[in-house]
């Protein structure tokens, strides 16, 4: 008699980890709107550092790799340098999200101790104090935010420089990725601003021309030794050149693999979670974290149905099983029932002739919804 085969566990490749909402900034692209707090420490309300370690050591048995780190402001934490150690104690890569404004030279170097290839992105929004600052909210936060990207670079840390692009600051990006270079940064990141959160108040870049951004700042890129260029956009836009030489793979929303902590506790996919009621699936501390990844309903659907139940053009596109749909939760009203609908700049894309027809197949086992 043939013995049960053992059911496969889900693969889980990346833990995102939000240990606060604070910030000490007030940026007025922000998906969110986090408490103002502009001094560090830790908060009774947040999700506390031995609950986050019990959450690693609970998802190391499903293949973890990375831990990322974002916020809020991470580095309002107190005790963030010790997470970040205890990471790379279980062999993970650690990833930071930072506005840099906080970063001190010794933890820059503890940081740079440790065993991984850890990663840490700055944001760099102008390539000078008021452009920046316009879009930061905070006088003074550009020379900080340089400065603590100089520490990082420093202590040779892998660093990357994320600007967030709008109407205000577009002309300024190929300056930030020039200075981005002179410090030693080889990494540069465009997110185009969403009309989400705070962002809905922002003059934005048209779909047109971030396409032609994106295009000028890959040329650029080219004339810098080293350096990789990289963007929000989905990959169906870029060339097949592009996503090959660029950091465009690494930079995707891995959502089949992928769980999120919340600084209060909450467990969800990303920090989108905060907002969408469906995609919130337990609290840390009074759900088994590891029966909530294998044995959530919303989390079954998610790794079933992406990418082959994608709708509209991403169900058609050819690059569907590497872009997954690109970000899934890109609004704040987005439920179950508009979780698998096509992604919004693709469907203007599309409809503006500028999907790429190479980018398309048809497919007989996809039920395309109209975008009309």
């Amino acid at each position: 008699m043939m013995e049960k085969q053992a059911r496969k566990e889900p693969f889980l490749t990346d833990l995102l980890i939000y240990p606060t909402d604070c910030c000490n900034l007030r940026c007025r692209h922000c998906y969110y709107t986090p408490t103002y707090n502009d001094r560090p420490g830790n908060r009774r309300e947040e999700v506390s550092y031995e609950l986050i370690c019990r959450a690693i050591d609970e998802l190391l048995p499903f293949g973890l790799r990375a831990c990322k780190l974002s916020g809020g402001e991470p580095f309002l934490r107190e005790d963030l340098i010790g997470i970040c150690c205890y990471v790379d104690s279980k062999g993970l890569r650690v990833i930071i999200e930072t506005n840099g404004t906080l970063v001190k030279r010794h933890q820059a170097d503890t940081l740079a101790q440790l065993r991984g290839n850890t990663f840490v992105s700055v944001s760099i929004d102008g390539a000078n104090a008021e452009t920046h600052e316009a879009l930061r909210g905070i006088e003074g936060c550009f020379s900080k935010a340089v400065e603590g990207l100089e520490h990082l670079v420093q202590a040779g840390l892998s660093v990357q420089v994320i600007a967030a692009a709008y109407e205000g600051n577009k002309s300024e990006l190929p300056r930030i990725m020039d200075m981005s270079a002179s410090k030693g940064v080889n990494s540069f990141r465009v997110c185009f601003v969403n009309p989400i959160g705070r962002g809905k108040n922002l003059p934005l870049i048209s779909l047109e021309e971030s396409l032609d951004i994106d295009k000028q700042l890959t040329e650029h890129a080219k004339s810098i030794e080293g350096m990789q260029y990289c963007s929000s956009l989905p990959l169906a836009l870029k060339s097949v050149t592009h996503i090959m030489e660029s950091c465009a793979l690494r930079s995707r929303c891995n959502i089949t693999s992928t769980l999120a902590i919340l600084a209060d506790g909450t467990i969800t996919v990303c920090g989108m979670g905060r907002y969408a009621d469906d995609f919130r699936f337990g609290t840390l501390g009074e759900d088994k974290l590891s029966e909530v990844w294998v044995n959530h309903p919303t989390l079954q659907l998610i790794r079933e149905g992406i990418p082959s139940q994608l709708q509209g053009v991403c169900g058609r596109c050819v690059a569907r099983s590497a872009c997954l749909g690109h970000c899934r939760l890109q609004n704040e009203d987005v439920t179950l029932d508009s979780f698998f609908d096509p992604y919004p700049k693709c469907v203007n894309s599309e409809k503006l002739g500028l999907f790429p027809k190479t980018r398309i197949v048809e497919r007989s086992d996809v039920e395309a919804k109209s975008v009309a």
